[in-house]
């Protein structure tokens, strides 16, 4: 995957194998880095997909102002509520 657009350091938007738009999330992923250049699958922790394109645009701009350190967090949560109520 190559970068198309640097969110922050930890965050930024690609295109998967499927050609559908996707927020790549791990850390330094954007730092140093320039439009173009390939995602370094190693620094991926999470890819995050929309199905709509605003809800897309309203993710984006929210992601912009978090910190790595509270989506790391939100997903331990996310994870940890999945596994035991035994649901998405």
């Amino acid at each position: 995957m190559k970068i198309e657009k640097i969110i922050n350091n930890n965050i930024v938007r690609s295109t998967n194998d499927h050609g559908q738009e996707v927020l790549v999330m791990g850390c330094g992923l954007g730092f140093k880095q320039k439009i173009g250049d390939l995602i370094n699958a190693e620094k991926i922790e999470k890819i995050y997909t929309m199905n709509d394109r605003s809800a897309y645009q309203q993710l984006e701009d929210i992601l912009k102002n978090v910190t790595l350190e509270d989506l790391q967090i939100t997903n331990e949560i996310v994870a940890y509520a999945q596994k035991h109520l035994k649901t998405n």
